[in-house]
Order: structure tokens, then C-alpha cells, then sequence
């Protein structure tokens, strides 16, 4: 598997770190990590966002006071690779119309790797179609 692309050296830090402290180094904890660590707002409240110990999220972290726009929308995204977590405003017309859509993208390609493979590597038979 490939590295993802980070946001920033810390972002990048924190993902090895946490993920470190994971039950689990499986793709449910890499897409969650990722994304709980993208930024600065997100890595410093994290425990609030999801319990280590019993290896679960926390949704009511949606309505903390420190949670913005853009934190709301990478932690529903994020609950939402882990386990289809859904509040109606989990659609991808709402979560990727924000500057974080690529790193989202590569959220995604941690939780879906067998089905995010480079196009080029697909073969595609057009005697079918």
C-alpha cells in the first residue's frame, strides 16, 4: 500500500502516532485516523472524537463548541468510513464541497483499497459493452 498524501508534515505525524495507539492497523482505523488528523483542530481534540480505549467514535463530538464547518464535515466523513455512520448530512453533495475533498479522496483509498486501484491498472472489456 502506498503512502496517502498528507496535508502537512503534522498531519502526517499525527496519523503514524495515532494510529500507533489503535486496537487495529486495518483500513476502518487508517481512514479515520487519516481523517481525524488532517487538521490542527481535529488532532488537538481528538480523544473526543473517538475512544481508543474502547475503540469506538463519538458522535456527540459533532456538536462540541470547538467543532467548525469544515472539522463537522471531515468527522461525519470520517465516522462514515468507520461505519456508515449517517445524520442526513453525510451525502457527498454536502461532506465534499469544501477544500478537503482530496484529502477525503485519499480517506477513501485507505478504507477502499482493493476498489481505488489507479485506472490504468483496469482493464476494461469493451466486447461487453
Amino acid at each position: 500500500m502506498t503512502e496517502p498524501k498528507f496535508m502537512t508534515p503534522a498531519h502526517r505525524r499525527a496519523y503514524l502516532t495515532h494510529l500507533n495507539r489503535c486496537k487495529a492497523m486495518d483500513s476502518y482505523h487508517r481512514a479515520l485516523i487519516y481523517t481525524l488528523t488532517a487538521v490542527p483542530a481535529l488532532r488537538n481534540n481528538i480523544e473526543s472524537c473517538f475512544g481508543f480505549e474502547r475503540d469506538e467514535i463519538k458522535p456527540e463530538s459533532l456538536a462540541a463548541g470547538w467543532q467548525t464547518t469544515g472539522t463537522t464535515k471531515l468527522t461525519r466523513f470520517a465516522y462514515n468510513l468507520w461505519n456508515g455512520y449517517d445524520d442526513k448530512s453525510c451525502t457527498p453533495y454536502e461532506l465534499f464541497d469544501c477544500s478537503f475533498a482530496p484529502y477525503m479522496y485519499e480517506a477513501v483509498k485507505l478504507r477502499y483499497p482493493e476498489h481505488t486501484r489507479q485506472l490504468d491498472d483496469v482493464v476494461i472489456d469493451d466486447a461487453r459493452n
